[in-house]
């Protein structure tokens, strides 16, 4: 994962050992947030409020499907970002200026 991450990235994430352990041997800063506490914003700039609601709008688009193979997660994820992209836009379709 070091090759996908610029440096000085900061993980901003729950109180998830699991992630402490990701932050760790990926050399992250981690701030972590009590959700459970109602904290949403850290210092004023760190927030993990649009991941999480993002990941109930992604959980819940895919109650549709009754179940989702390990196997195709990638396509899934795929689709519901196409979708969110052309969601959107008023026009996904953009005419060239020339």
């Amino acid at each position: 994962m070091k090759d996908k991450l610029v440096p000085k990235t900061v993980l901003c994430a729950d109180e998830y050992r699991s992630l402490e352990a990701f932050a760790k041997e990926n050399q992250l800063e981690h701030q972590t947030i009590k959700v459970s506490a109602k904290g949403y914003v850290k210092k004023g700039i760190y927030r993990v409020q649009h991941v999480n609601q993002t990941a109930q709008y992604l959980k819940k688009w895919l109650e549709k499907f009754n179940g989702v193979s390990s196997k195709y997660s990638q396509n899934y994820l795929n689709w519901y970002a196409l979708k969110a992209i052309i969601d959107g836009n008023k026009s996904p379709i953009k005419k060239q200026s020339r």
